[in-house]
């Protein structure tokens, strides 16, 4: 019984760790011209993201973000991503509620946005 109850203890803790260790990607859609005629229409099952020039991409495996890329429209979809951070942990417990916080980034050019005072952002996680 004793064997048992280390190899259920074992497993558990394995399969804790694989969790924790899964890979998600999260998406900021960005209408640089806050024009929704302009740019890419995303289709998610919450809704759709009209006119976004940008698709800003955070990678995070376990409790990392591992890579941050930038993707231009190319009607109608997006081309290749070119990496522009990444390598940093994300906040574990320190959001509402002590759920996690993910912090990504671009600059203004990057993002496409250097010739308007404001932009309209999509988030899918």
């Amino acid at each position: 019984m004793r064997t048992f109850s280390i190899f259920a203890g074992l497993l558990a803790l394995a399969l804790s760790s694989v969790s924790i260790a899964q890979d998600y990607s999260y998406h900021a859609y960005v209408d640089a011209d806050s024009n929704p005629a302009t740019g890419c229409d995303v289709v998610y099952p919450g809704g759709t993201v009209s006119g976004a020039e940008r698709r800003l991409t955070a990678q995070i495996i376990g409790t990392n973000v591992t890579n941050v890329t930038v993707a231009s429209c190319v009607d109608p979809g997006f081309g290749a991503a070119t990496s522009v951070g990444g390598g940093y942990p994300v906040g574990l417990n320190i959001g509402v509620s002590g759920s996690d916080v993910i912090e990504w980034s671009a600059t203004r050019a990057e993002l496409g946005a250097t010739r308007t005072p404001s932009v309209r952002l999509g988030l899918v996680a």
